[in-house]
């Protein structure tokens, strides 16, 4: 067992965790993460959330939004901790959400429902599918060309939050190896996470902070090509 460098960033809008580790693996966590959320929330309030895990370039989209998806309102899949975890590669930004903030991606109706009341859960939940139950149908708010939509997958792990994404968020972590300084502090930067690309930096040589900085600059341009 590794146990993590814990470092609390930020309090607000959400409180914002560092999480360093000497070395790491994608999974499982190398530390005893049920120990490490009751530690950082006596409340429980962070260790009963739900976890997605994202690689770093999206931590400039969580901080605004809440969700690194976009739109805000997109189909995304979350779990526990430990699955969350297996996700971002390094660094990694893990997102603790709000259970009762998320609402399912799919829903089932019996086929015999009324016209009207199926055409209205359409507008939420376009795709439909005959589910594995004959009597009933399977809505998912997933494009019928994607491969998850009515999938044990979807079933287990897809959720969306409505409204209020940045509400949702209950609290942020960044896990990171001092080998992934200079990303961490790149994207830190351009996300305008003056707290974050502050404490790395003051780990980093005089040559890593140059090479961060460079990184930092180009950012707006890469991240520009890679939306079109």
């Amino acid at each position: 067992m590794q146990e993590p460098i814990r470092e609390l960033i930020s309090k607000e809008p959400r409180p914002l965790w560092l999480l360093t580790l000497s070395e790491g693996q994608d999974w499982p966590p190398p530390f005893d993460w049920h120990r490490l959320l009751l530690e950082i929330d006596p409340t429980c309030m962070i260790a009963t959330s739900m976890f997605r895990g994202v690689e770093i370039s999206r931590l400039p989209t969580v901080l605004k939004n809440g969700i690194d998806t976009e739109p805000p309102d997109a189909v995304f899949f979350a779990d526990d901790f430990e699955r969350a975890w297996k996700y971002g590669g390094w660094p990694k930004v893990l997102m603790a959400l709000a259970p009762e903030r998320m609402t399912r991606s799919w829903r089932t109706i019996a086929k015999d429902v009324a016209r009207a009341e199926f055409e209205e859960l359409k507008l939420t939940y376009p795709t439909v599918f005959d589910d594995d139950e004959p009597s009933r149908l399977w809505l998912s708010r997933l494009p019928e060309s994607d491969i998850r939509a009515g999938s044990g997958y979807e079933k287990a792990f897809g959720y969306w939050v409505p409204s209020g994404q940045l509400e949702a968020l209950s609290a942020l972590f960044v896990a990171a190896r001092p080998a992934e300084y200079v990303q961490l502090y790149a994207w830190a930067s351009y996300a305008g996470c003056a707290a974050l690309s502050d404490r790395v930096a003051a780990r980093m040589t005089r040559e890593q902070l140059s090479e961060a900085q460079s990184l930092a600059k180009s950012l707006p341009r890469a991240a520009g090509e890679q939306t079109k």
